[in-house]
């Protein structure tokens, strides 16, 4: 083999460790999908987040349109 072709080869398996590197540092440094419990569900018009922990369960996503009252004692 030439020279040029070896050099060739060993820019093309440096490129393809790279590319390997970076893709599986992607996988692992990207956010997963939570595997937490599902999310809770409106019951006639109210949604009770009294025992949702959001640090360890993640935020709710509220989608429609919502109306928030305060609780009275």
């Amino acid at each position: 083999m030439s020279p040029i072709r070896i050099r060739y080869i060993k820019i093309i398996g440096v490129v393809a460790v790279l590319a390997f590197t970076l893709a599986a540092s992607a996988l692992l440094l990207l956010p997963k999908p939570s595997q937490t419990s599902p999310l809770p569900a409106a019951v006639h018009g109210e949604l009770d987040l009294t025992r949702w922990d959001f640090r360890q369960q993640g935020s709710v996503k509220l989608s429609g349109e919502w109306e928030f009252y305060e609780a009275v004692p």
